[in-house]
């Protein structure tokens, strides 16, 4: 039940001490809602209070690239009178994708504390997403980037690779998103010569290349032979 004397104090100093709705919602804990209510009962209209520097908010706005809900909370008002102004002035109000271009990401130098490290340590055990029950593990060792990769002889190969296969994914014939691919994987090439040997790559599309990541010596017999299809077709002016 809210008490007469504090509806009619509420009215009061929103007519006499311009206080938005805003200001006495955080003042008094009444809904602004209800507020609106009681003064249109008492028979006085809804005014807004432009009692908020304009210049200020338009710069704040415009150049720091503050967002409404910070100037709002700045000048203790709502959004309104914010927008009020912004539109007074023909500044287009920026969209959700737009409103915190400019300001620094909220976890910017925040870091995990122990105990959430472990918390989400144990949860992604649980899950699976991690250790020896999850599908994808490989025995703890994540092998670094091969250098390898951008010599420039295999930069060629890869080259000679695509042209001979028409930038074709030889498994399934799309044209997209073609990559080329080891057939004995360059990670465990150490002789110069099979590094840049054009019979062992073979054009394969992203989707493709993805499904045989660490399993290619499950694929190498097959690869061998469907190169060798391909090559024996005619499809392709590459001469072996």
């Amino acid at each position: 039940m809210i008490n007469p004397s504090l509806k009619e104090k509420i009215v009061r100093e929103y007519l006499e001490k311009k206080i938005s709705y805003y200001g006495l919602e955080i003042k008094y804990g009444v809904n602004r809602n209800t507020i609106a209510t009681w003064v249109k009962l008492s028979g006085f209209e809804t005014k807004y209070f432009k009692n908020i520097p304009e210049q200020e908010v338009v710069r704040l706005y415009s150049i720091d690239k503050k967002s409404t809900e910070y100037i709002a909370k700045k000048f203790g008002c709502s959004i309104n009178p914010v927008k009020r102004v912004l539109r007074k002035f023909s500044i287009d109000i920026r969209d959700n994708s737009q409103r915190h271009i400019g300001q620094p990401a909220w976890n910017k130098g925040k870091k995990w504390s122990k105990s959430m490290k472990d918390k989400l340590s144990t949860l992604a055990f649980e899950r699976k997403q991690t250790g020896e029950d999850n599908p994808n593990w490989r025995g703890g060792n994540r092998p670094k980037f091969d250098k390898r990769r951008n010599w420039r002889v295999v930069r060629y190969w890869r080259l000679e690779c695509l042209r001979r296969d028409l930038n074709t994914c030889l498994q399934c014939g799309s044209k997209k998103r073609v990559e080329v691919n080891h057939i004995i994987p360059i990670r465990q090439i150490k002789d110069m010569k099979l590094l840049a040997n054009i019979n062992n790559g073979i054009t394969l599309c992203r989707r493709c290349h993805v499904k045989i990541h660490y399993r290619e010596h499950q694929y190498a017999d097959f690869f061998r032979e469907l190169l060798k299809n391909w090559v024996n077709s005619g499809k392709t002016l590459y001469k072996k």
